[in-house]
């Protein structure tokens, strides 16, 4: 009987520190790009998924999410906007913090680094909440 993969509980920290770690080649478009017409690399979201278990091969009882293999089914893998839910649970990232993150990373070419401090400063939580006010402003209004 083989064992039920399991992902890697990993904090907002650790998160950084691999993101200026220098480990992780940027790309953009999904969470790792191997494709030959896009940049070769992870996604600022990428990086968190390998350190909580994603991989770039297939392997049994893993799902494919945008270029990575998560330890999760299906279901779980397509649950997620960005991430597989799980781990942005796990990093208290919520669909905006993603959405602001992939924007970070793709749109505006942010280095890995000044991403980590980012999000180290509490800059990218205090932008989502600036957000979801401007959101409950214009429904009320």
């Amino acid at each position: 009987m083989t064992d039920t993969p399991q992902l890697i509980q990993i904090t907002r920290e650790e998160w950084c520190t691999a993101l200026e770690s220098g480990k992780f080649v940027q790309g953009s478009g999904a969470l790792f790009n191997s494709l030959s017409h896009s940049p070769i690399g992870y996604c600022c979201l990428g990086v968190a998924g390998e350190l909580a278990g994603g991989v770039k091969e297939a392997k049994e009882g893993y799902a494919l999410r945008g270029g990575l293999y998560f330890p999760l089914t299906d279901e779980e893998a397509e649950a997620g906007a960005y991430l597989p839910l799980s781990i942005a649970n796990m990093l208290d990232l919520s669909a905006r913090h993603c959405k602001i993150l992939v924007l970070k990373n793709d749109r505006d070419k942010w280095s890995f680094d000044r991403i980590a401090e980012y999000i180290r400063s509490g800059q990218l939580d205090k932008d989502v909440k600036a957000e979801m006010e401007r959101d409950n402003e214009t429904n009320n209004a």
